[in-house]
């Protein structure tokens, strides 16, 4: 009987051990404060506790803007007559919509209407928006899209031109580069090979927050936030310690065109880790740099140049500082062309560039390699992005506005730094007529 109740003891000691480890294993850890990507995470408003400068300048940035909840401060178009409405054909139109609980896609045929409201909306806000609903669990693109650049509503990329649907549902894909996160369920299957995404409307991060980038943070904000006395930072990924290729890889998440063989979603690549673990590139769909599209395809256009095959340096960070709105300020981007060009004979290497003439910021130059006209050296950094990284139609990103039969490309800046030159040739055409 003794060894009995001994061995009962034991087995009670034994059991509530492990409750009592479980439980802790169970306790949220540094940073679990709701945020939907789990342990480790502490969400961008810890962060802005202490980084309030730049995570301010940030938020007013292209990444952080990408996507968000789709209200009257998210959404560009107008919503009042006689600028919101988008006509398909006689007796076939969407009207934009502004209700007490939201604003709305409402198809108006002959058949009735089917109203859809806005949810998510897709898009920095400076060149063009599309927009999300939700059904269910599925998230489906809406028919009708904002193009900032035509100052119009228009038809949403590869949507039928003559008719609505509301039927495209999207791919997890898309949330990978537009959000931070986005929690998925198991699909709905229509068949053996085609189904419907599932998602969970309750863990979604919006925008590229400040974790997509530098890791989770939980860590480091609980030991900052009890050692502010220790500026060196902690527990977080430093991009000074990150390799050339390993900077790049962050960048290549989404910048590196469609993953179209993915092994394992990008949501949960940390900086410092190696991209090919998630995605290899398809030999097939390699096509050159002339033959890439300009959107999304950044990364790709950018390895094949010159620039970067002949530099040991040079890597997106070289050129853009993500937490500052700065997209338009081509003078900006020229200086830091400066820091790699600014020390050779650059108006000589530019010899010879236009047709002769002795127009403002040009002299003729006679005889031999230099004959023609010589720019001098403000105008070559005025104009060596427009020049040499010109703004280029995607063949990825058409819209179809108003009353227009053929859609418009959306302009998105090559990456594949050269010498272009038709463009070299409308620089040196404008300056001729001053």
């Amino acid at each position: 009987m003794y060894l009995s109740y001994k061995r009962l003891s034991f087995v009670i000691l034994l059991v509530a051990g492990a409750v009592i480890l479980c439980s802790r294993c169970m306790q949220p850890g540094p940073g679990e404060s709701g945020d939907p990507r789990g342990a480790g995470y502490a969400g961008m408003t810890v962060c802005l506790g202490c980084h309030k400068d730049i995570g301010s300048s940030y938020l007013h940035a292209a990444h952080a803007l990408t996507s968000r909840v789709a209200d009257g401060n998210a959404v560009a178009g107008p919503f009042t007559s006689p600028g919101n409405e988008f006509v398909y054909g006689p007796g076939r139109k969407v009207v934009l919509e502004r209700r007490d609980s939201g604003l709305f896609q409402v198809a108006v045929t002959a058949y009735g209407q089917e109203a859809h409201r806005f949810d998510i909306a897709v898009g920095s806000g400076r060149k063009a928006q599309t927009y999300l609903y939700w059904k269910g669990d599925g998230v489906f693109q809406l028919p009708v899209s904002y193009f900032l650049t035509e100052h119009s509503w228009a038809n949403s990329p590869h949507y039928p031109v003559d008719s609505i649907w509301f039927g495209r549902a999207v791919d997890v894909g898309c949330f990978e580069c537009h959000s931070s996160f986005i929690g998925t369920k198991p699909m709905i299957h229509t068949d053996a090979f085609h189904g419907t995404p599932q998602y969970d409307r309750a863990r979604i991060v919006y925008g590229i927050d400040c974790e997509r980038c530098h890791g989770p943070g939980a860590l480091h904000a609980a030991w900052q936030a009890d050692h502010r006395e220790d500026v060196t930072a902690r527990y977080i990924v430093r991009f000074s310690a990150l390799s050339r290729q390993q900077r790049l890889d962050v960048c290549a998440e989404c910048h590196s065109g469609a993953h179209s063989g993915q092994l394992r979603s990008v949501f949960y690549f940390k900086p410092g880790d190696t991209l090919t673990n998630y995605f290899f590139a398809d030999p097939r769909m390699v096509k050159g740099p002339e033959n890439t599209d300009v959107h999304g395809n950044q990364y790709e256009l950018l390895v094949a140049s010159k620039c970067f095959l002949r530099s040991k340096t040079l890597e997106c960070g070289s050129c853009h500082n993500p937490h500052v709105k700065e997209r338009d300020s081509l003078t900006v981007f020229a200086t830091r062309c400066m820091n790699c060009h600014g020390g050779g004979d650059m108006v000589g290497m530019h010899a010879g560039v236009g047709a002769s003439g002795g127009a403002r910021g040009v002299s003729t130059a006679g005889g031999g390699r230099g004959a023609g006209v010589v720019v001098d050296k403000q105008f070559l950094i005025d104009n060596c992005i427009d020049c040499h990284m010109p703004a280029r139609a995607s063949g990825a990103i058409t819209m179809l506005t108003q009353g227009q039969r053929d859609p418009v490309a959306d302009l998105v800046r090559s990456h594949y730094i050269t010498i272009y030159p038709e463009e070299t040739k409308k620089k040196m055409a404008v300056l001729s007529r001053h």
